[in-house]
Order: structure tokens, then C-alpha cells, then sequence
């Protein structure tokens, strides 16, 4: 009882301190209430057990792993209403100020059936450096912790945190939690911030403020997983007078936080171009379709941030055997409203069909002409999505000179002369610095299935217009089939095109002396 001394280094309750490999090493049933300053410590040990024990009342990290800690078991224990150690008593480069019941800077460990609840901040935090200190503090060299594989992540729980039940972060080599259960976490409830081929499976997510966000992650799977919105009893119960309501005090729940850009291209060994965002794979959304004050709750949530492509979609994103209690899929009116461009989640073998006609693979697109022109079939609306059955898309950009083409269109005919016609996304359209940029490069985007199509321009008046230059690039290859191939997509050049002036020399020829212009991407 109120062991521990706050702002003070290495007095701690229980702490293994650069002991190196201890093997048989057991902390096993203790009960710390009330600690100072964290309740059990490792750094620079292997092979230690923490199992079975109890902390109630204590400040800053309860359960910390820290630099240097391999091959260790923290499992069975319950940490219950930590907080916050002074900022003023803080100890210089750690952070128990933003602290959280269960802490690590190591991931070859294991965590198996550990408890966090009413956490003043979040239950699991797991925060990764690029480089791992020694006992004197200083860097260890040839070491670095993020491209180590995280030990086994299974059955841990983190409920009622009055900010995130589990904060991932940096974990860049196969990350696998399994069997999490989130309840009631005031803002996320796994909330994965820069993790690849992340695997989240068999959790269970409920009434949380929004259950799973995956910022500037890539290739990640979740899989037999479960996330529930708010039921109508923890609606009544939460209900006027004796509180707030929920979604009054705090925003509606939200289930999945769906990210709209790839961050790396360059992790895929066949293809640098095929990276994925999120694959959903049995995975079931419940109690998220209400009324009045929670009739924001939503089971997708479509990120209008974190997006440098001026609102386009290119996180690729699929379903399989996805199912949803209720109409709501996404809000998608309000991410159009907010910017965002397009999109295109892949249905495989038509799974999630919210009218069960689809025989093959399908999407979810935008609903508008330029995302649904080419199906084969008239696409369902549904909240402003479109459902397209027996369809798979690719999507290619067209990249052309920012210069004299902000007015441009791009129209897209199809060989039995379908045709669509796209605007333009130029992330700098708004800012003025940027629009005076020589390598500035402005992109139309087009989705398509299988076929053969055409590409050309158009200009303000509607006129076939030709600009500076023009090449294309492709998106991740889908994981549907029936898409577009590469050399199926031609652009069209206008018949006796000409370039009045493909060197910019400031108009030198007409007795001018504006600036020269130099173009890198042309």
C-alpha cells in the first residue's frame, strides 16, 4: 500500500532493473493499491512472468515494460482506475502523464488475459522507438525495436478508459491481438497508429466511441470480429434525467474508422503498387442504426483527414462475408460533403449484397455517375453509397500539367461507347503558393472494370483539349476479378494536336521576358 515515490527514478514497487536473463522469475498474486509512482517494472530482463496480480489507485504506468525486455509473460493481472503522475514530477523522458495501465517500449513479449478498466487515460499502450537504450542511457547500437515481431497479443481487455482502451503504435512487423475486448473506451477502442499487416481477430468491440481506427497502416486483415454500436438498454439506461445522454455528452458511437489513403508503397515484393488498406473478413456491425440524438452512429466512418490526395480514395479496402444489423453502412453523404472524392470497397463474391442479387464479386462506390456508369447492371442506392453487383473495379490516375488545366475534365468512353466524364482532385487547387509550382502535377482518377476504354480532355468550353503532357499511373491490383487492365486504357490524343508552347520561356519569342519554366514531370 502507497508504495512508490512520485518524480523520483527507479522506486518502484516491484522493478527488475538491467538484470538480464532471469529465467524461473515469477511476480505472482500480489495486491498493489494506492502506488506512487507505477506498480511493476522491467528493463533489460528476459524471461520474467508478472501473472495474477491486482492494482488498484495507482499513478502513472502500472504495469511497465520498458527498453531492452525479451521473452517476458505479463498475463492475469487486473489494473483498476489508474491515473496521472503530476506533469510536474514527470521523470525527464518518459511520459506518465499521458500514461497507461499496461505500458511497453518492447514487443518480443507476451500479454495474454490481462484486464485494464476505468483508466483516467488508456488501458494498453504500446509505444515503439527506433532505437533501444542501455543502462547508462545510452543507445545500443544495430537495435532497433520496431522491426521486431510483437510476442503473442491474446484475450486482454480494456473497459471504461476515459480515453483509448488500446493505443498501438509502432509496430511494424506482423502485429497480431487476438481475442481483445473493448467495452465502453470514451475514444477508441483499438485505435493502431503506424502498424503493416496488422491482424485483428476474434474481438469483440461494444460501445465504444469509435471501436477500431488504423492511422498511416497498411495491409491490415480484421477478421471474426464483432462491433457493436449502443443497445437500446444502455440507451435507456444512460438516459435523462439522472444523466447525459450519450451521444449528447459524447459523439455517437462509430464502428470502424476508415482511412482513404495508402501511407507506403513500397513494402509489396511483386508489385511496388499493391499494397491494400484493411480487408473485413466475418466480421458483423449491430446497434448502430438509431434516432434522434445517436442517429449519427455509423458502422464505416470515412476519414475526411490525413488524405494528400485533395479527398481521393485510394486505401483499398474489401468485404468478406460482412453483415450489418440495420441499413446504415456509411456517411458517405457527409464524407462527400467534407471532400472526399470517391470510393471503392470490393465486395468479394458479393457477400455483403444489402438486396442479395449479386453472383460474384461486387463494390460499394460513391453513388454517382462517374463511379457507377460502367456497371453491368443499374447499382442499388443506399445512403449514399451505390451497391454494384457482379463488378470489380481498378482505378488509374491520369496525371497532366497543374498549368491550364483547372477547368479540365476527363472523359473516359468505354469501346461500346459508354463514357463517363471525371473532374479533377489537385490537392493545392485552394492554395496559392502551391499553384505557382512548375512540377505541380493535377490528377483525374477513373474506377473501371473490365474492358477496353479511352481517355481524353476537355476544356472550359467543352471543346478536346490536349495539355502539356499526360501519363498514367495504377492503384493497388484488387483482390476481385473483372478489372480493368493496364493495356486497355489508352489516352487519346486530339487529331492534329499541337503544343503552342512546350517550353516555357516566358513568351521570349514575342519580345517577352517572364521566367523560364522548368517541368520535372514532363
Amino acid at each position: 500500500v502507497n508504495m512508490g515515490r512520485e518524480g523520483e527514478e527507479d522506486r518502484f514497487p516491484v522493478q527488475f532493473l538491467y538484470t538480464g536473463d532471469v529465467e524461473g522469475s515469477v511476480v505472482k498474486g500480489n495486491a498493489i493499491r494506492g502506488a506512487h509512482h507505477r506498480c511493476l517494472v522491467l528493463e533489460g530482463v528476459a524471461n520474467v512472468t508478472l501473472a495474477d496480480n491486482v492494482s488498484d489507485g495507482s499513478r502513472g504506468h502500472c504495469v511497465y515494460v520498458g527498453h531492452g525486455v525479451r521473452d517476458s509473460t505479463v498475463e492475469d493481472n487486473l489494473v483498476s482506475d489508474s491515473y496521472y503522475v503530476d506533469r510536474t514530477k514527470e521523470l525527464k523522458g518518459e511520459t506518465d502523464y499521458y500514461f497507461a495501465s499496461f505500458y511497453s517500449r518492447s514487443p518480443p513479449n507476451h500479454w495474454r488475459g490481462n484486464i485494464a478498466v476505468a483508466s483516467r487515460r488508456s488501458g494498453f499502450l504500446f509505444y515503439t522507438r527506433e532505437y533501444e537504450l542501455d543502462e547508462e542511457g545510452e543507445r545500443i547500437p544495430g537495435i532497433n525495436p520496431r522491426k521486431l515481431p510483437l510476442g503473442t497479443f491474446s484475450s486482454n481487455t480494456a473497459s471504461s478508459g476515459a480515453e483509448h482502451g488500446m493505443l498501438m503504435q509502432y509496430l511494424e512487423v506482423w502485429p497480431l491481438y487476438t481475442g481483445s475486448t473493448l467495452l465502453q473506451n470514451r475514444y477508441a477502442g483499438i485505435y493502431i497508429y503506424k502498424n503493416n499487416d496488422a491482424v485483428v481477430s476474434d474481438s469483440l468491440f461494444r460501445e465504444n466511441g469509435y471501436s477500431l481506427q488504423m492511422i498511416w497502416s497498411d495491409n491490415n486483415v480484421v477478421v471474426d470480429s464483432v462491433f457493436s454500436g449502443l443497445s437500446a438498454r444502455s440507451k435507456n439506461v444512460q438516459a435523462q434525467p439522472y444523466y447525459t445522454d450519450r451521444c449528447t455528452q459524447y459523439d455517437p458511437p462509430i464502428g470502424f474508422r476508415l482511412a482513404t489513403q495508402i501511407y507506403r508503397w513500397d513494402r509489396s515484393e511483386d508489385d511496388p503498387k499493391n499494397n491494400r488498406g484493411v480487408s473485413f473478413r466475418n466480421v458483423n456491425f449491430t446497434d448502430f442504426d438509431h434516432e434522434g440524438v445517436c442517429a449519427e452512429a455509423v458502422p464505416i466512418q470515412i476519414q475526411t483527414g490525413n488524405n494528400g490526395l485533395a479527398g481521393h480514395f485510394n486505401f483499398a479496402t474489401s468485404f468478406t462475408d460482412v453483415t450489418f444489423d440495420g441499413p446504415g453502412r456509411t456517411d458517405a453523404e457527409v464524407a462527400a460533403a467534407a471532400g472526399v472524392t470517391d470510393l471503392v470497397i470490393t465486395d468479394l463474391g458479393g457477400s455483403s449484397d444489402p438486396d442479395g442479387r449479386a453472383t460474384a464479386d461486387a463494390v460499394y462506390v460513391f453513388d454517382v455517375p462517374s463511379m457507377t456508369a460502367f456497371a453491368p447492371q443499374p447499382c442499388s442506392s443506399r445512403g449514399g453509397l451505390a451497391y454494384c453487383a457482379n463488378m470489380c473495379l481498378r482505378t488509374v490516375a491520369v496525371y497532366v500539367d497543374q498549368h491550364d488545366t483547372a477547368n479540365h475534365t476527363m472523359v473516359v468512353t468505354r469501346s461500346d461507347g459508354t463514357h463517363m466524364s471525371v473532374g479533377n482532385a489537385y490537392i493545392y487547387a485552394e492554395n496559392e503558393y502551391g499553384r505557382t509550382w512548375s512540377e505541380g502535377r493535377r490528377p483525374f482518377y477513373a474506377s473501371l472494370p473490365a474492358g477496353r476504354y479511352a481517355a481524353s480532355f476537355r476544356d472550359e468550353r467543352g471543346e478536346r483539349a490536349w495539355p502539356r503532357y499526360a501519363y498514367e499511373s495504377w492503384e493497388a491490383v484488387p483482390e476481385c476479378a473483372g478489372y480493368a487492365m493496364t493495356w486497355d486504357f489508352t489516352i487519346e490524343e486530339p487529331e492534329g494536336a499541337e503544343c503552342g508552347e512546350l517550353i516555357l520561356d516566358g513568351d521570349v519569342e514575342s519580345g517577352g521576358f517572364g521566367p523560364w519554366m522548368h517541368r520535372r514531370y514532363g
